[in-house]
């Protein structure tokens, strides 16, 4: 429903004079999900210069991809999650024209995506899960390990073994931009102390 308002906005703000409204415009806005990251966009430029930069942890906390590295889709996030004035400006922004939504999961506020199109169509985001696939990817991987791990009542046997997944997983601890849950981080304190007893 957003994107068609977003395109029917348009296709009626760049109508013709005698009101018709033209498919020439439609084609040129790239359709109706075109019309989303066109307003993205628009959106982002009218920020303050000291917000923008804000785009890359709010995306952080929404984008996720499949462990296979193949499938982007989103997830909710706490308002509590962010910090910083400037981060909070931003997805305020976004809410108010309508790209995000603001709601309320498990009793807390949260906001995500109003259509995941954004991903696809807005250049800015598509970029940045580009340079970001692969810290996605371990990202994604270790919050399916954590949920597993947790569900099997904290089980040794499911605790990261010595190796590359767990060196992927505590690379992430070094990246600022990703933020690890409690679980996550459990798991990995879990496993760490489980290959230092062996030794």
């Amino acid at each position: 429903l957003p994107m068609l308002q977003y395109t029917l906005q348009e296709l009626y703000l760049q109508r013709r004079e005698t009101d018709e409204l033209q498919v020439s415009v439609y084609k040129a806005l790239g359709g109706i999900e075109g019309a989303i990251g066109k307003k993205a966009e628009e959106i982002y430029q009218q920020l303050p210069a000291e917000h923008q930069p804000q785009l890359a942890t709010v995306l952080s906390r929404l984008v996720i991809l499949s462990p296979d590295g193949e499938t982007i889709t989103s997830r909710a996030a706490r308002w509590s999650q962010l910090p910083q004035i400037s981060e909070i400006a931003f997805v305020q922004a976004m809410v108010d024209s309508r790209l995000f939504v603001s709601h309320l999961q498990n009793g807390e506020p949260c906001f995500s995506l109003a259509h995941e199109a954004l991903l696809r169509r807005w250049p800015r985001a598509s970029e940045w899960i580009s340079v970001h696939k692969d810290s996605l990817t371990i990202k994604s991987r270790l919050q399916q390990l954590s949920e597993r791990w947790l569900k099997e009542d904290k089980s040794s046997a499911y605790l990261l073994p010595q190796g590359k997944p767990l060196e992927e997983a505590l690379s992430l601890q070094d990246m600022p931009l990703f933020v690890l849950g409690i679980d996550e981080l459990a798991l990995l304190n879990a496993s760490q102390k489980k290959i230092k007893t062996k030794r």
